[in-house]
């Protein structure tokens, strides 16, 4: 449950019992509708809490597949909250917006939030929506792994939704939620007793209250407790329940992720690959992030051992969705947040004149000693409420900074392990170009041994001649096991360089020898995984070019990308032409890839030119937008040129493609001369 964010908002919207298949599509195809309306909707607004109420909407809409798009419409219902003076519009906007920033990983700013939100809901008393707000820093705590202060806010918030039911005399689903979200808690603390407790009671008031989407949760959740207790029967059986009944993507797609990691435990290979396919499908459908990430790196797990390409495949898919992940949360970071920061101080400012006015204009109906007394009473109330307050916001900060400071220690480490997974992209040409001299080394030994034999032979005989002769020869073969053994020792210290830790600091690099390297690994690992590839190379390097300030390891992987992509087009071209021969008369052609580099008067230039098929008009303009690629499903995640076009940007530089159809395509790197030149 670490990566589960709050789904309490969306998990309102409740559709008709149906087949997995058919749930998803419909579930898909209800929210795509319900967008829709929601934005014609906004258009026609007339007033501004209707506008709040559609905004609020589309940040619930939005929140998990587009999150930062779902914060723009939060962080604006809560502007427009303010200015109206609308606390309960406010309050609803900050709860989604805490989710939204909970799914971008931005923990920090989804618990200072919701904690706001917390005492705004105490204070215009809006018990559910504070109920709601706690199981919100409930899950915030969950998703940094501090289980003990999550199990806290989770009875909190249930003691609050619970006293608001009973005061009501009426059934509230919320409080029930509460319960199985405690329940699962103490699980993670290993409080099975407790855990068992809350989860069973859940299931059960949630049977009562005939909920399919509560019920589902509470399934699943009773579930992981029955099968941390070893009853795996009963679980499995719990689980299968929960497919039936989940009329939202998010727990649909845990049901069966679950299931599959149970038959994992299990040994059950087969089953735990089905099940793991059908809920990366879900993922994939909800367009998630952390439901993608999990369901690759759950297969991955599972076909390392079997399939070490699949294996490969699905860990770049995680990696890559992960890379996206992060990425918009830096955008995010530094745009949308930046500016509610600031609006939140004009806010903060606002509030604090028009409170200092309204005291100013009752302390003027006052007189004389009445006057005096009440100024300083007023004074030095102030000053005490605002040492109260000092301290209690620093032990908050200090709450906050240390979750921070661990979340960093953890993202650095995740960006650290992910750099050394794509050591796995060049492991098969860094083997293949090492066996060369290694069959040398080996070949050459053979013979040695034999020449050893030969001389012993000869001496036994007494032909001192014929000996020399073999020693010579003995000796010349000594010698070229030396230059191979050096050969082999390069290549080593090379792959040595890759695997050690970068912090992505920028130094001077040499752009030639760089694409040199990556284009031969990428050669010699394309001929690894496929025997009957074949494409020449070129490499049209300038031999003046001067060292650049680059990060070495970020412009080496887009120049792998782009080589990569060249080769693929040139193989493809090729095929096709194999195609064309076998229908009519030969046609002749020789794949072939061309490195380039040189000094511009702007700047410095590398470019990657192929003969293969070249690209339509028709998705130039495509080509560097996330997820969009040409290769048939599986053989790319379509976010290689994505990322590459912001490496290259970072770097001051501009990534641009020039192509014709049927003549190749050039993709060309330039780098500023100013910014980037070592003197």
């Amino acid at each position: 449950m670490k990566k589960l964010t709050t789904i309490l908002i969306l998990l309102l919207f409740i559709g008709a019992k149906q087949s997995n298949a058919q749930r998803l599509e419909a579930i898909i195809a209800n929210h795509n509708t319900e967008t829709d309306s929601l934005m014609h909707a906004l258009t026609h607004a007339k007033t501004d809490t209707g506008k709040i109420a559609i905004m609020v909407s589309l940040c619930n809409q939005y929140m998990f597949n587009k999150p930062d798009s779902a914060l723009f419409y939060g962080y604006g219902a809560i502007n427009i909250s303010r200015e109206i003076g609308f606390p309960k519009g406010e309050v609803e906007a900050m709860q989604a917006s805490a989710i939204a920033l909970n799914t971008i990983g931005n923990f920090s700013k989804a618990f200072q939030i919701t904690l706001q939100g917390v005492n705004l809901a105490n204070t215009i008393g809006q018990k559910e929506m504070k109920g709601m707000l706690l199981l919100g820093l409930g899950h915030t705590y969950t998703n940094i792994g501090d289980y003990k202060n999550a199990s806290k806010y989770f009875r909190e918030a249930f003691l609050v939704l619970d006293s608001l039911q009973k005061s009501e005399a009426k059934p509230l689903p919320m409080a029930t939620l509460a319960m199985s979200y405690l329940g699962n808690a103490y699980l993670e603390l290993n409080n099975l007793d407790s855990a068992s407790f809350y989860t069973q009671k859940a299931y059960e008031e949630s049977i009562k209250l005939e909920t399919n989407w509560l019920s589902n949760i509470a399934l699943i959740n009773h579930a992981r407790v029955v099968e941390r207790k070893g009853h795996l029967d009963l679980a499995k059986s719990y689980l299968h329940q929960a497919t039936e009944k989940a009329i939202s993507t998010f727990w649909l797609f845990h049901a069966n992720f679950d299931i599959a990691k149970l038959h994992f435990r299990l040994g059950e290979s087969d089953s735990a690959i089905f099940y793991g396919t059908k809920s990366l499908d879900i993922a994939n459908a909800s367009g998630i992030y952390t439901n993608i990430i999990d369901a690759n790196e759950f297969l991955s797990q599972i076909y390392r051992e079997i399939d070490f390409e699949k294996a490969l495949a699905y860990s770049t898919h995680a990696i890559a969705y992960n890379d996206s992940l992060t990425h918009l949360a830096n955008i995010t970071g530094f745009e949308t947040i930046a500016g509610f920061d600031e609006q939140q101080r004009e806010f903060e400012i606002a509030t604090a004149e028009t409170a200092f006015k309204n005291r100013f204009r009752q302390i003027l109906l006052l007189s004389g000693l009445g006057v005096i007394v009440i100024i300083a009473l007023i004074i030095f109330r102030g000053y005490r409420k605002e040492k109260q307050a000092k301290y209690s916001l620093l032990q908050k900060n200090h709450q906050v900074e240390s979750a921070l400071r661990q979340l960093k220690s953890t993202q650095a480490q995740l960006i650290q392990a992910e750099k050394m997974a794509s050591l796995g992209e060049l492991t098969a040409g860094i083997a293949h170009e090492i066996q060369n001299p290694l069959n040398f080394v080996n070949n050459f030994s053979e013979v040695n041994r034999e020449l050893v034999e030969e001389a012993t032979e000869e001496l036994e005989k007494g032909d001192i001649e014929e000996a020399k002769s073999i020693l010579r020869d003995l000796g010349e073969n000594s010698e070229k096991i030396n230059q191979h053994g050096k050969r082999a020792d390069a290549i080593v210290k090379g792959m040595l360089e890759h695997s050690r830790a970068n912090k992505g600091e920028k130094a001077p690099t040499d752009l030639n020898a760089l694409a040199d390297e990556f284009v031969r690994l990428s050669y010699h690992g394309l001929r690894a995984k496929d025997k009957s590839f074949n494409a020449d190379f070129k490499l049209e390097l300038d031999p003046d070019l001067p060292k650049v300030n680059v990060v070495a390891s970020d412009i080496g992987r887009v120049i792998l990308n782009l080589v990569n992509n060249a080769f693929y087009a040139c193989a493809e071209r090729s095929r096709s032409t194999v195609y064309e021969k076998s229908k009519s008369s030969p046609q002749d052609y020789k794949p072939e890839v061309i490195i380039k580099s040189k000094k511009t008067e702007k700047g410095i230039e590398l470019s990657v030119q192929d003969n293969g098929n070249g690209i339509p008009d028709s998705i130039k303009e495509k080509i560097f937008q996330p997820f969009f690629t040409t290769k048939p499903t599986g053989s790319g995640t379509g976010l290689g040129l994505s990322l590459s076009y912001d490496i290259v940007k970072a770097h001051g530089g501009e990534l641009r493609v020039v192509s014709e159809e049927g003549e190749g395509t050039t993709f060309i790197i330039s780098l500023p001369y100013k910014f980037n030149h070592i003197s």
